[in-house]
C-alpha cells in the first residue's frame, strides 16, 4: 500500500491523529468512490475516486486542499477505509510522491516508525525498491556523477543538502552554510516575519527535511555544530509568527528536540548539564501568541524529564519542576487548567525520590484552593486507600461558590462513585439528582443510572422531572428515544433541524413518520441550496438526495424536488452538473 506517499509526513501525521480522533464520520465505499465526512474546526466533505483499487482523484472542501493539495482530512479518510474495509488502495503509478518532491523515502520510513506504529503495511511497494535499486546498480560511476551533477547545479537547496550528507569535517564555514539555509527557509516562507496558512505547508516540509538530514549527520565530529544549529533554528521559530492550523509547527519543536536528544551521548557529563540548563530557559520563553508559548514549553519540559534520567538530574528536575508549579498558581485564569498537570509532574518525581506518601499529599495541598487540584488530591487519596479522605475534599470543593461549573460536575461525578463505593445510598442518590438535573445535562448513561433505582411505576413520574428540565436542550431527543415518546422526538427534531440529529434518528422516523421525515430532509437542503456556497455544497446536497430516494416515497418526492430546481436554479452550471449525477 503506497497511498501515504501522496502526503507530507506532517500533514500525514496530523490525518493518523483525526483517525484516532474518531473525526470521520458517515464513510461510504463503493468501487468507484469513497466519501466521508472529516470534523475539525468546521465539518469537511472528502471524496476519494477510485478505479481498480487505484486513487484517482481527491477533493476536499477545507481550505489547504482548495489549492490543489492533499491535506490531513483526506489522509485520516484513507486510514479509516484501511482499518473498516478489505480494501487496499495504492497511488497512481506516475503520482509524484507528496506532491513537493521534497523528502525521501527512508526519511517517510524512520518517521511512521515513530509516529505510526500501529498502522499495518505502511511500506513502500518492494517492487519500486527492487526497481530503484537495479537502476543505480546498473549505471556507472562516470553517468552518476554527471546525473548528479546536473541535478545539483540547478538547485542550490539541494547542493547544500548534498554537502551535509558527504562533508565529514565539522567547520566554521559548514556552520554559516547550514545557517543560510535556515534563513532561506524562513525567508522563502515568510513575509514580515509572517507565514500565513499558504505557505505554512511548505515552510514546514522544507524545513523538516534540512532537519532530517542535520538528524541523519549525528557524530561525534558533528554534535557541537548541529547543537548550534537546532538552537538556532529554535530561536527563529520563535521570533517568527505561523498560521499554524495544520498543526506542522508541533512536528518541528519535537524533532529538534529529538536530534538534541541522540546528541547526548557524544556530550560530556559537564555539557550533558549545560544541554539541561539549556532546556531549562526554553521554559523561560514568552510569546505574544499562547499556543506557541505552550507547544515550545511542553516540547522543552518532555525533552528534560525524559533525556536526562538518573538520580544525578533529580534533584534538579525537582527544582525545576516547583518553579513552573509555583508559575503556573500565579496565573490569573481562575480555572486554572495548566496548574494540576505541573503538581501531578513534580508529584510523580518526589515518588521517585522516595518522598513518603504525607509529604507528596502536603505538597498538591498547599493549592486545593483550586477545585481542579481538588480534584488532583482526592485521585492520590483514592490511590492511597482513603476514601474519607478523597470524599472531605471533593465536598469542599463541590460546595464552594468559587469552583468553576465543570469542575463541579466532575466533583459531583467523582462524589456519587466515592458514596456508591462507600454505601451512603442517600448520598449516591441525591448527586445522581444533581448530575441530571443541573450538572451533567443529556447524558444517557447518567440517566439509565438514575432510572435503574426506580421500579416502573415511580419512574414515570420521575422522569417527569428530567424531561421537564432537558426539554429545552438540543440533545434531548435520545431521552425521548430511549423512553419511546416518539411524538416528543418528533417535535424535538423538527424544532431543531439538523443533519446530523436528523440522520441520527432517521431509523425511527421512517418507521413512524415517513412523510415529516422527506419534510424534514427537504427543509435542510433547501437551506443548503438557497446559500449557493458553491460545488462542495451541491455534492452534499446530492448526496442527502440520494439518501431521501431510498425511503419510502421519496423517488417521487425528490423529483419533483429537483425538478422545481432545474427552473429555479438553472444559472447555476455546478448544481446543474451536480444534480445530473443524481441516479
Amino acid at each position: 500500500m503506497d497511498w501515504e506517499l501522496l502526503f507530507k509526513p506532517h500533514i500525514l501525521h496530523r490525518g493518523a491523529e483525526y483517525y484516532r480522533d474518531a473525526a470521520v464520520e458517515d464513510l461510504k465505499i463503493t468501487d468507484t468512490q469513497i466519501t466521508a465526512v472529516v470534523l475539525g474546526t468546521e465539518d469537511y466533505d472528502v471524496e476519494v475516486d477510485i478505479k481498480d483499487g487505484i486513487i484517482e482523484a481527491m477533493s476536499c472542501t477545507c481550505p489547504y486542499a482548495a489549492d490543489d493539495n492533499y491535506c490531513k482530512h483526506m489522509a485520516a479518510v484513507l486510514f479509516a477505509c484501511q482499518e473498516t474495509e478489505d480494501l487496499i488502495l495504492s497511488a497512481k503509478p506516475d503520482e509524484p510522491e507528496w506532491k513537493s518532491g521534497e523528502e525521501e523515502d527512508d526519511v517517510l520510513d524512520d518517521w511512521k516508525a515513530d509516529v505510526l506504529p500501529d498502522f499495518p503495511e505502511m511500506t513502500c511497494k518492494p517492487d519500486k525498491e527492487t526497481i530503484l535499486a537495479e537502476l543505480i546498480h546498473n549505471a556507472d560511476d562516470l553517468t552518476v556523477r554527471a546525473f548528479l551533477y546536473s541535478i545539483l547545479e540547478k538547485d542550490p537547496a539541494l547542493q547544500n543538502r548534498f554537502r551535509m550528507l558527504t562533508q565529514n569535517v565539522m567547520t566554521k564555514g559548514l556552520l554559516k552554510e547550514w545557517r543560510r539555509e535556515i534563513d532561506r527557509i524562513f525567508a522563502d516562507a515568510g513575509w514580515d516575519d509572517y507565514i500565513d496558512y499558504e505557505q505554512a505547508s511548505y515552510f514546514t516540509g522544507e524545513l523538516y527535511s534540512f532537519l532530517s538530514s542535520l538528524d541523519q549527520r549525528i557524530s561525534a565530529a558533528t554534535a557541537d555544530g548541529i547543537f548550534k544549529t537546532v538552537d538556532y533554528t529554535l530561536s527563529q521559530l520563535q521570533a517568527t509568527d505561523m498560521d499554524d492550523s495544520d498543526g506542522g509547527l508541533w512536528c518541528l519543536f519535537d524533532f529538534c528536540y529529538q536530534i538534541v536528544g541522540k546528541l547526548l551521548p557524544y556530550c560530556t557529563a559537564k555539557n550533558q548539564l549545560r544541554i539541561f540548563d539549556w532546556a531549562a530557559r526554553q521554559l523561560d520563553y514568552t510569546h505574544k501568541d499562547g499556543l506557541w508559548y505552550e507547544l515550545a514549553q511542553d516540547c522543552a519540559m518532555q525533552f528534560i524529564l525524559q533525556q536526562f534520567p538518573g538520580p544525578d538530574f533529580l534533584d534538579k528536575k525537582l527544582a525545576l519542576t516547583d518553579k513552573e508549579v509555583q508559575k503556573a498558581a500565579r496565573q490569573t485564569d481562575f480555572e486554572n487548567v495548566i496548574l494540576p498537570q505541573k503538581i501531578k509532574t513534580h508529584v510523580l518525581l518526589m515518588e521517585q525520590k522516595g518522598c513518603p506518601a504525607e509529604e507528596q499529599a502536603a505538597y498538591i495541598a498547599q493549592y486545593k484552593q483550586y477545585g481542579s487540584v481538588c480534584l488532583l488530591l482526592s485521585e492520590f487519596y483514592e490511590g492511597q486507600q482513603d476514601d474519607a479522605k478523597a470524599i472531605s475534599v471533593l465536598e469542599q470543593a463541590y460546595a464552594a461558590d468559587s469552583t468553576p461549573s465543570y469542575i463541579a460536575r466532575e466533583c459531583c461525578e467523582k462524589l456519587k462513585e466515592l458514596y456508591k463505593k462507600t454505601g451512603n445510598q442517600e448520598r449516591y442518590l441525591q448527586m445522581l439528582w444533581d448530575l441530571a438535573l443541573t450538572i451533567h445535562v443529556a447524558n444517557i448513561d447518567l440517566y439509565r443510572e438514575l432510572k435503574s433505582q426506580y421500579k416502573p411505576e415511580e419512574w414515570r413520574e420521575q422522569r417527569e422531572k428530567i424531561l421537564t428540565s432537558w426539554g429545552t436542550n438540543p440533545y434531548a431527543g435520545q431521552l425521548y428515544a430511549e423512553e419511546k415518546l416518539y411524538d416528543r422526538l418528533l417535535c424535538h427534531v423538527q424544532k431543531h433541524c439538523r443533519l446530523s440529529e436528523v440522520q441520527q434518528y432517521e431509523s425511527i422516523l421512517k418507521e413512524n413518520f415517513p412523510d415529516e421525515l422527506l419534510q424534514l430532509y427537504e427543509h435542510i437542503v433547501t437551506e443548503i441550496a438557497v446559500q449557493g456556497l458553491g460545488r462542495p455544497s451541491y455534492v452534499k446536497i446530492v448526496r442527502i438526495l440520494r439518501k431521501m430516494k431510498r425511503l419510502p416515497g421519496g423517488p417521487p418526492f425528490v423529483q419533483a424536488l429537483v425538478g422545481q430546481w432545474r427552473q429555479q436554479y438553472k444559472r447555476r452550471r455546478a448544481m446543474m452538473e451536480e444534480l445530473d449525477k443524481l441516479t
